[in-house]
């Protein structure tokens, strides 16, 4: 028997139609996702208007047009525009709850001619009552509308407050950018010696801004991201075949294999060869 489709369930939803054309209207609310089918409802492809997505409850991973993998947590808002394909999948297990904000092409295009959209496609903006307040204005706004020019300049006001809150962390978002940038790199060529320093140069910051930015997002210095790295990928050589422990901390880079028996241990409390006893 083939699984029910999912559901979405919707808090709120309102809808403001100024115009003949089925395209000319204003949507707002909030939505969720029951935990069995927040996986299943992932969007893969773009939308034909402009949307907000911001994420109250939940979490996932959000792909940019320009395929930028970035996490989600709640307080994150995106700007999805339109006609751009993206990926929003969120987590599978979890309730995912957001709120909306649907707009139609020519409108989100006159609103960015006029500078209220914000640059870009993801902003840490982070929860709090001003978010709330502005959020229930909106919808509440869209709700009662009964003509198009009054609920414009409530548009206005809306997005004129979001593209502040976007400039004030405009540049956090950024950083968080370079971070995963870091941290793919990172988790490459675990055989070569990586210079921190370099790497902080490369990603253009600097050096102890870097490793405090990086330990704040991940919880751990880049140094270390990259050991437990290493010595995971060397976990899975020792119970996936029968590679010898020399040759784990030869294709890993260590200088010998007093080295890496004693950082393996250190992290798994137990030598590769018991590790890989234990496995089998």
């Amino acid at each position: 028997m083939p699984p029910s489709p999912p559901e979405i369930l919707f808090d709120e939803r309102h809808r403001f139609q100024y115009g003949k054309s089925a395209e000319f209207y204003v949507a707002a609310g909030r939505l969720r996702f029951p935990a069995p089918d927040a996986k299943r409802l992932a969007t893969r492809k773009g939308f034909p208007d402009f949307r907000f997505m911001y994420l109250l409850e939940g979490g996932g991973t959000f792909v940019s047009p320009r395929g930028e993998r970035l996490r989600l947590s709640p307080g994150d808002l995106v700007c999805r525009r339109p006609r751009l394909d993206h990926q929003m999948l969120p987590d599978g297990g979890k309730l995912w709850r957001e709120f909306y904000l649907v707009l139609p092409p020519t409108l989100a295009a006159a609103f960015e001619e006029a500078g209220l959209l914000p640059e870009g496609d993801y902003h840490p903006l982070g929860l709090d009552a001003s978010m709330e307040r502005a959020m229930a204005g909106i919808g509440a706004a869209v709700r009662g509308a009964r003509s198009f020019a009054p609920l414009l300049s409530e548009l206005g006001d809306f997005l004129s407050f979001i593209k502040q809150r976007t400039e004030r962390t405009r540049l956090g978002a950024a950083e968080l950018r370079r971070i995963e940038q870091a941290k793919g790199i990172l988790s490459q060529g675990l055989e070569e010696n990586l210079s921190m320093r370099q790497l902080s140069r490369r990603l253009g910051l600097d050096y102890d801004l870097f490793r405090k930015r990086f330990k704040a997002a991940t919880g751990m210095a880049p140094k270390e991201f990259r050991l437990r790295k290493k010595l995971a990928a060397a976990a899975a050589m020792l119970t996936e075949g029968d590679t010898s422990v020399s040759s784990v901390s030869e294709a890993l880079g260590y200088p010998d294999v007093f080295c890496f028996s004693r950082q393996f241990k250190a992290h798994f409390h137990s030598t590769p060869s018991e590790y890989r006893r234990g496995w089998r």
